[in-house]
């Protein structure tokens, strides 16, 4: 807008124009004839006239303005941001100022957001397809930069709770003690071996120390678990072994049967791989009988020692696993096999040694997570 010259007035040589409408006239025209009779003669008519000047217009009126914004011209004008950013918060404080430099870029527009909130300057960079678009985010921006509440939603109030109908009586009533909420109850895996579970397996394998040569050995298990600890009830049968005295001219043929009660620890109870460690009594009894001999006689000797079994089970189905394990057992007492030959034909090894394989059949009892 254009100003129409409302004041001329010569002060001095200097003629002073004043260009508002919202100047008190007579005030100006006084306080220029006083400076003028009183000051002409020691102050320069420039300084005299800019004094006289500032002290009857004020100092400029503050701008309002909550942005300084530079964009092309596909992109909305500075009057229509400040718009936008009024609609959301009162632009007139003047604490908080903010410059954007918007440029296109290949993929639409960006902006360079420049703000001082409170003297401390940021800065941030916008991107969008559309000016438009990127305008309205800019407006959010400088509004929540001015005022971090600016189109916060009002929480809604909660409805009061219908009062009882009359007569009614209400008594409180307290959660039970006892019960525990869904989220807090535990997850089924949780409970994954923690009930009891019965199971046999099947296995064989090799087996040395009864005789001079290992024989095969097979077993039968019955298993009593839960979570990390089981029973086993195992028993053993090894095949015959025939052997001879040095010379040849007699021998024998062992077979032994024994039976064990093991404790084991489970190693990743429930999980695909289980890795139990047992260990327990093994007691038995093994028989000789002679060959090559008229008088012998077959003889039976006590099998009574310590056992241990370090094994692997993989789970291949719901009840159904595979068995691998090392097992070891030491007998109390060193039996000599004798069936009535001049000499001693074997005395049993200080350890046995057994490598097995075998099928575990399992099932769970209740409450225990599937898939074991």
């Amino acid at each position: 807008m254009v100003l129409r010259p409302q004041l001329v007035t010569r002060l001095g040589r200097i003629v002073i124009v004043i260009d508002r409408t919202d100047v008190p006239w007579a005030d100006v025209r006084r306080s220029i004839a006083l400076a003028s009779r009183v000051h002409l003669r020691h102050t320069p008519p420039r300084v005299l006239a800019r004094s006289v000047m500032a002290l009857l217009l004020g100092p400029p009126a503050p701008t309002t303005d909550a942005i300084e914004w530079t964009a092309p011209p596909a992109c909305p004008d500075d009057a229509a941001l400040e718009a936008r950013i009024a609609a959301y918060v009162d632009t007139a404080d003047g604490a908080t100022t903010t410059q954007a430099t918007v440029r296109a870029v290949a993929a639409g527009f960006e902006v360079e957001l420049v703000s001082v909130i409170d003297g401390e300057p940021q800065r941030r960079t916008l991107a969008a397809p559309d000016c438009e678009v990127l305008a309205d985010a800019v407006a959010v921006v400088v509004a929540l930069a001015i005022d971090p509440a600016a189109g916060a939603p009002e929480p809604e109030p909660e409805p009061e709770p219908e009062p009882p109908p009359s007569g009614a009586v209400v008594l409180p009533v307290a959660p039970p003690s006892n019960l525990r909420g869904v989220r807090d109850a535990p997850p089924v895996a949780a409970l994954d071996g923690r009930a009891w579970d019965v199971g046999f397996r099947l296995d064989g394998g090799y087996g040395s120390g009864v005789a001079p040569i290992g024989s095969g050995v097979f077993g039968l298990a019955f298993i009593v678990g839960r979570h990390r600890g089981s029973i086993e009830a195992i028993g053993r049968l090894w095949a015959p072994r025939s052997f001879d005295e040095p010379n040849g001219t007699y021998g024998a043929r062992v077979v032994m049967g024994t039976g064990s009660l093991l404790g084991c620890l489970r190693a990743r109870p429930g999980m695909r791989v289980e890795f139990p460690l047992c260990a327990g009594l093994e007691a038995g009894a093994l028989s000789a009988a002679p060959r090559g001999l008229t008088d012998g006689q077959t003889q039976r000797y006590p099998w009574v020692g310590a056992v241990a079994r370090l094994g692997m089970r993989v789970r291949l189905r719901e009840r159904v696993g595979v068995v691998l394990a090392l097992e070891g057992g030491a007998p109390f007492v060193r039996d000599a096999i004798d069936v009535g030959g001049a000499d001693r034909l074997w005395t049993t090894r200080t350890a046995s040694g057994r490598v097995l394989a075998g099928i575990d059949l399992r099932w769970l009892g209740p409450g225990t997570a599937r898939g074991r």
